[in-house]
């Protein structure tokens, strides 16, 4: 049996590719290689199908779905030995938690239980003890900091943590006891914290309620199926929410318009489309309480902390847009407004003097053309961001308006949160200091780990993209130039060499390059000042323009710059 090596891992533990009678070329399987055999134990993707290929990508970049020995040993010593019935650990599994996730969700890190209180709300938010199971020194601690973070592409995740950690014996799936690190915050009516403190419990969640069941069970008069208790914490929960929402708006702090897609694998294996993701009240409200606590996280930790103390905080930090990027962004939108005739009182901004842009943001049209537009106005405010990144300083989080804010609700997804776990735990029970230059040189570690991962995220979902990109594009090309597809979309941004067309559907985003354009108008093109217009350069005229409606058809692919040419149309051609 001929065996291609494509990770470097114990042979025990390898992803490999194999090519016999048996095992087709291109196919990937598990095997396990033994006196010059290699036997498979598991069919992972058959050659050709688009699993093989997403999994490809995964190779490429050298990640691999299966753990080490070592790791695997720690692993059935875990199961034997949960810690469940450790002394030390409080036991409210008489308080109703639920989780709420997505619907094929498995590694639940979070589970919640609100209630309203006299002055406000109690919110007791548990988070799974992953850091007690993976530990410095250990296996499972060195692969999770190699990892840094579960990667996730269509149908295959990466995870950080063996599914038998992340997907049981951690998740804090409904009906069975588990350990969690539980932060109990006290909030006013105005949703600001009165209070705030920790436990090292064991709960039991009662539901694993998925985005879209929960707006059914407040709505309900009656529900047989889910105890009396847990639908009185949801509806606290609607209404912290609620309340959160709200206080994040006062404060000014943005909240964009995002047109995000998931890429799926379609029913025949073949090919991927793509899902728009929704943006559900209840999704807003979890996402709010989910940020509520990695602010309070991060605070709790910075409160008191002094060099030396043992205690080493990791922070998302995000820097602020810059006053020039701003600046840009108002001439932008005012260019915007000239060249599509509206009208100034609604769509104008100005960086002083026009409120904030948050406020401006959200008061945009949402329906219909003008919708689309405002769409567009909120794309161009999006790209004026800086990345987030982990660092061992404190500084604010622009996107989410605080002055410090951590990472905590993700243990068995991100390294990040295991170690932050960790040194909340240390700082609970008054470590002494004497391990701090161990934690620091760990820390250090974690943060590359965790930014690395971030970096790496980004480049896998943009090798899935083109994916798609390739397979919508390729049948195309076995067609006259004439009866090619003409797909309508929207010329979403314009930069530096290239525009952006969000196709209506699949919704994808395509690049066009301006040397295509100028390309297909048969002589040079510029770019406006302000980004809104591309237009011939002898005489000026526009050829695009920012927030226009077109037809993209595929012109050919440039193997010698490995990318797409493609033609825009104005959409009454």
């Amino acid at each position: 049996m001929a065996l291609e090596r494509c990770l470097d891992a114990p042979p025990t533990s390898r992803l490999v590719l194999v090519g016999d009678d048996t095992v087709g070329e291109g196919d990937y399987v598990i095997a396990a290689p033994e006196a010059g055999r290699a036997p498979v134990v598991q069919r992972l993707a058959n050659g050709g199908s688009m699993l093989a290929r997403i999994y490809a990508i995964a190779v490429g970049h050298r990640l691999d779905p299966l753990f080490p020995v070592g790791v695997s040993d720690e692993v059935e010593s875990l199961l034997k030995e949960p810690g469940i019935q450790e002394p030390s650990l409080t036991d409210p599994t008489s308080v109703p938690f639920c989780t709420i996730d997505g619907p094929g969700t498995r590694d639940l890190d979070q589970a919640l239980h609100v209630v309203a209180t006299e002055a406000g709300f109690r919110l007791s938010y548990a988070l799974a003890d992953a850091s007690w199971f993976v530990r410095p020194g250990s296996a499972l601690f060195a692969a999770a900091v190699h990892r840094a973070s579960s990667f996730y592409l269509p149908g295959l995740v990466i995870p950080m943590l063996p599914r038998e950690l992340s997907e049981s014996l951690c998740s804090l799936s409904p009906g069975v006891q588990r350990r969690a690190l539980v932060m109990v915050l006290d909030l006013d009516r105005e949703g600001r914290v009165m209070d705030r403190h920790w436990l090292r419990a064991r709960i039991r969640s009662r539901a694993k309620l998925a985005f879209g069941e929960v707006p059914g069970l407040l709505a309900a008069r009656r529900t047989t199926h889910l105890e009396p208790g847990l639908i009185v914490s949801l509806q606290a929960f609607r209404d912290l929410g609620q309340v959160l929402v709200a206080r994040r708006a006062r404060a000014g702090v943005v909240r964009y318009r995002r047109d995000e897609v998931d890429l799926t694998i379609t029913p025949g294996g073949r090919g991927l489309i793509p899902l728009r993701s929704s943006d559900a009240p209840v999704e807003r409200w979890n996402e709010e309480i989910s940020v509520l606590c990695n602010i309070e996280g991060a605070r709790w930790l910075t409160e008191g902390d002094i060099e030396r103390d043992g205690i080493e905080p990791i922070y998302r930090i995000h820097p602020a847009p810059p006053k020039s990027a701003m600046r840009r962004l108002e001439r932008r939108i005012g260019a915007i407004v000239a060249l599509h005739g509206l009208d100034p009182d609604v769509w104008s901004w100005r960086l002083e003097g026009s409120g904030t842009l948050a406020a401006y943001l959200d008061s945009l049209p949402r329906e219909g053309e003008a919708g689309r537009l405002a769409a567009v106005i909120h794309r161009q405010a999006v790209v004026t961001n800086m990345r987030s990144t982990f660092s061992d300083d404190p500084a604010p989080h622009y996107g989410v308006g605080a002055p410090v804010c951590g990472r905590f609700t993700a243990p068995m997804r991100e390294m990040v949160g295991i170690f932050l776990h960790k040194e909340t735990i240390e700082k609970l029970e008054g470590l002494s200091p004497s391990r701090s230059a161990d934690d620091r040189a760990i820390r250090a570690r974690v943060i590359e780990g965790g930014n690395r991962a971030k970096a790496l995220q980004s480049r896998l979902v943009k090798e899935v993209n083109r994916l798609a990109m390739d397979t919508l594009f390729e049948p195309d090309l076995t067609l006259p130039a004439p009866e090619r597809p003409r797909r309508p979309g929207t010329v979403v941004g314009i930069q530096g060499n290239r525009l952006y067309a969000l196709l209506d559907a699949p919704h994808l985003e395509v690049k066009i390059y301006l040397d295509d354009v100028a390309e297909a108008a048969g002589e040079p093109v510029e770019t406006d000042s302000d980004g809104t217009a591309i237009r011939a350069r002898s005489d000026g005229r526009v050829l695009v323009r920012l927030g226009e409606r077109g037809r993209l058809h595929v012109r050919r692919f440039d193997q010698g710059r490995d990318r797409w040419v493609f033609g825009l149309e104005p959409e009454d051609s």
